[in-house]
């Protein structure tokens, strides 16, 4: 992935990928999924090295908004504001249909 990489945006509008894995996400995940045309990368904080591969995309200006999902506590919110996530994703605590 090279700094300032800007393919046209071809995906559809309102897709995010989710980035969740049991190994730091390589810079190549990202490069794949813009390439694509995917115009939100979420990076679960569950993932090991989910801060830093925020940090890392957001720096190299990536063609997609960057943010931060499975943000659970106050410490989450700082921990993905301090990586530059643009946007924050929390699991759902109500599981009542009304």
């Amino acid at each position: 992935m090279s700094p300032r990489h800007e393919p046209p945006r071809r995906g559809p509008a309102g897709v995010v990928a989710i980035v969740r894995l049991g190994t730091a996400p390589p810079d190549d995940v990202c490069a794949a999924l813009v390439d694509a045309g995917v115009p939100a990368l979420e990076v679960t904080l569950t993932t090991p090295g989910a801060e830093a591969a925020i940090a890392r995309w957001r720096e190299a200006g990536v063609a997609a908004s960057v943010g931060a999902g499975t943000v659970r506590t106050a410490d989450d919110v700082r921990r993905a504001a301090r990586a530059g996530a643009q946007f924050l994703v929390t699991p759902s605590r109500n599981h009542s249909p009304n």
